[in-house]
């Protein structure tokens, strides 16, 4: 696995910084305080820390320097041909772990993890610090922990344990340089109370201005915070302002849409009552083709003429009657009539009178009764005047009387012959028929005054065209004013008080959040808290509080190595034993310059060198030189890591895991020649594996890719 590229936002001390990273050896060089230890924790911490984490510790741990900011992590990986990003969020606690060639990408915390063991074959930051990271107050240490016991099984189903009873006394020493002070006042403390008392008395001072330094903080973010609330209220607003803008158009389409839905069923009205007067017209025009034959002008005339000759008729037949009488009784008779002049006279005055109210009020049959009226009263008064003279002549009254009977046989054959025209038996029957007949036109009049009062003096094609211009119209709002954006924002009169409510709110935040700004503005201006100071306090106390957890770590290791060598417990295999013996038996001689050439694992987690001087194992902790300690723990260390990777290397993989050593200047006791061969040994090592250098020393620039910083 090869580190490619490591990037930082707001971690520790760096605001934003990105370090490119090469195969082989990379020499990252700084002076003290330049961020070496920060880079160096910045890739365990991408490796291995969960970005979810609440606790307090860790975040204080590796948190802007400068506070605020997003803090996060970027780290591009190659293996076996495939290119890996890892990115880490904490200020949002948010990791996602992309293959960029596949474009895949896990974002589950746990999955992640999972991915990175197989990747590197180390599961925890912990066990990466005792085989792959290599600091030179830990070279001759190596951690028992459960972990690594369980990670070297889990690789070579092996066992180890930790028995080593030859560096008890040395552990036990260690172990009081450590802890001295800490249960009784001493004059000359241990390294932890040192460490203790120089970091309260930091956090002292830090406290002092920390309150300053706080409230400058809180200033800034609180105008940052409130610049993005206000950005988030204005889009609210916003939202509801256009929410009540679409509320109203929606009202006045709804309005609108309502007139016009009245108007468009007004003129349905209209053209359906329309139609039926039409429908009742038809039906009635349908009755009068049963009269298309008849003149209604001809009919009157033929009717006032049928009244006349009835008239005639009757007038005729009683004076041919009164003839005959007179005739009949003679001057000397008994029988002679003298009333009928007499009664003639009143009674076709009386007639005349009725038939002029009845022409004026009634109707033009009432003309033929005049007619016969006024023939009376003549008839009457000839009777009156000629009644004596018919007597007396005989001859000449037998003539006159057949001239009327004459007449009067042209008269009926008249009536016969107009009746027979309207196929009616008598004038009574036809002046039905007129009757009906004028029924049916004063009907069709009607309806049709009707429909033009329905109409109001429109035709139906006006009405039916502004119909279809309120439908149009009706359309067009449904369409252009009714948008699906203004009936989605139709609310309930509840819900419209509550956004009102809710807009007038945001107002009344939006103004709270404006005067925050301001007086935020101001206590950042009137603030006289020194940032370098303040760094500087945090730097020493970052570095103490390191140094002291550096301190308690090696105490725990040590105290594990002490139970581990007490409890005598047999963990490691012997094929992890033996794994480890040949891999440092290669490199062995040659950092030794040839005078120790076999190595030894126990059981019991402990090595041994064979010395040829002394003929025998010896623990190199306890009779070996420090330079020479070094260089036997490095190999060991080395050898650990390789035999881890071996055991769980993948069958698909071509390389393994080939997981990058991680150096924190660890060579410091190694003199010119043991130097020269740990860069031989690490050259060759480097070209199957990254291998990372930090050092304050430039004798190291030749070594691989020089990178300062």
């Amino acid at each position: 696995m090869q580190i490619t590229e490591l990037k930082l936002k707001n971690f520790k001390k760096f605001q934003e910084f990105s370090l490119g990273l090469k195969p082989g050896i990379n020499v990252v060089y700084g002076e003290n305080e330049k961020g070496k230890s920060t880079l160096l924790s910045a890739i365990i911490t991408a490796l291995y820390v969960d970005p979810s984490t609440r606790s307090k510790v860790i975040l204080d741990r590796i948190q802007s320097w400068k506070g605020g900011g997003i803090l996060e992590l970027s780290m591009q990986l190659i293996q076996d041909g495939n290119s890996y990003e890892i990115k880490k969020d904490f200020s949002n606690r948010t990791a996602v772990f992309a293959n960029l060639k596949t474009g895949k990408k896990i974002e589950d915390v746990k999955m992640i993890e999972e991915t990175i063991a197989k990747l590197t074959m180390i599961p925890t930051a912990e066990i990466y610090r005792s085989t792959a990271l290599v600091r030179q107050k830990e070279m001759a240490r190596v951690e028992t922990s459960a972990d690594l016991r369980k990670t070297i099984q889990d690789a070579l189903t092996g066992t180890e344990d930790a028995n080593v009873d030859s560096v008890n006394k040395k552990v036990d020493s260690m172990i009081n340089d450590l802890t001295v002070g800490l249960n009784r006042p001493a004059k000359n403390p241990g390294r932890i109370k040192t460490l203790q008392d120089k970091i309260m008395l930091l956090e002292q001072e830090y406290t002092q201005k920390k309150q300053s330094w706080e409230k400058l903080i809180k200033a800034k973010e609180t105008g940052k915070a409130s610049t993005d609330n206000l950005g988030e209220i204005d889009r609210q607003i916003e939202i509801l302002e256009k929410l009540m803008e679409n509320q109203k158009k929606n009202e006045d389409a709804q309005k609108d849409l309502k007139q016009v839905d009245g108007q468009i069923r007004e003129l349905e009205r209209l053209i359906m009552k329309t139609d039926r007067l039409s429908s009742e017209i038809t039906r009635v025009e349908a009755k009068l083709q049963q009269y298309k034959s008849l003149n209604m002008e001809k009919l009157e005339q033929d009717i006032v003429e049928l009244a006349n000759l009835e008239g005639q008729i009757k007038t005729k037949e009683r004076l041919i009657e009164n003839t005959n009488s007179s005739a009949k009784y003679g001057a000397g008779g008994k029988k002679q009539s003298s009333g009928s002049p007499k009664l003639l006279f009143p009674a076709g005055l009386t007639l005349i009178i009725l038939s002029v109210l009845g022409l004026v009020l009634v109707d033009t049959y009432f003309l033929a009764l005049l007619v016969v009226g006024l023939a009376m009263v003549v008839y009457s008064s000839y009777l009156s005047k000629s009644s004596g003279g018919l007597l007396a002549g005989s001859g000449e009254e037998k003539a006159r009387l057949a001239e009327i009977e004459a007449s009067l046989a042209r008269d009926k054959a008249s009536t016969a012959a107009l009746l027979a025209k309207y196929r009616s038996a008598n004038r009574q029957e036809l002046y039905m028929k007129k009757l009906r007949l004028v029924a049916i036109i004063e009907e069709k009049n009607k309806l049709e005054a009707e429909i033009r009062g329905v109409l109001s003096g429109k035709s139906i094609e006006e009405i039916k065209e502004k119909q279809l211009e309120f439908m149009t119209k009706k359309k067009q709002i449904e369409q252009v004013e009714m948008s699906e954006e203004v009936r989605r924002s139709q609310m309930g009169p509840q819900e419209y008080l509550s956004k009102r409510r809710e807009l007038d709110s945001l107002r009344i935040k939006k103004r709270t959040i404006e005067r925050q700004q301001v007086e935020s503005e101001v206590r950042v201006e009137d603030s006289e808290v020194n940032y370098d100071t303040m760094v500087n306090i945090d730097e020493q106390l970052e570095s103490s509080k390191n140094e002291l957890e550096e301190s308690k770590f090696d105490l725990n290791v040590l105290e594990l190595i002490k139970e581990a060598l007490a409890s005598s417990t047999l963990d490691l295999s012997a094929k992890f034993g033996q794994a480890v013996i040949e891999t440092m038996k290669q490199e062995l001689p040659l950092i030794t310059n040839g005078r120790y050439q076999d190595v030894k694992v126990d059981n019991d987690f402990g090595i041994k060198v064979f010395s040829q001087e002394k003929n025998d194992w010896v623990d190199p902790s306890e009779s070996l030189s420090a330079g020479t300690i070094d260089q036997i723990f490095f190999l060991y260390r080395l050898a650990l890591l390789k035999s881890i990777e071996r055991g769980g290397k993948d069958a698909n993989s071509t390389h393994g895991a080939n997981t990058p050593i991680l150096l924190d200047d660890p060579f410091v006791t190694f003199d010119g020649p043991r130097l020269e061969e740990t860069r031989k040994i690490l050259q060759r090592e480097a070209e199957e594996r990254q291998i990372i250098l930090f050092t304050h020393n430039k004798e190291y620039k030749g070594w691989g890719n020089f990178i300062e910083i």
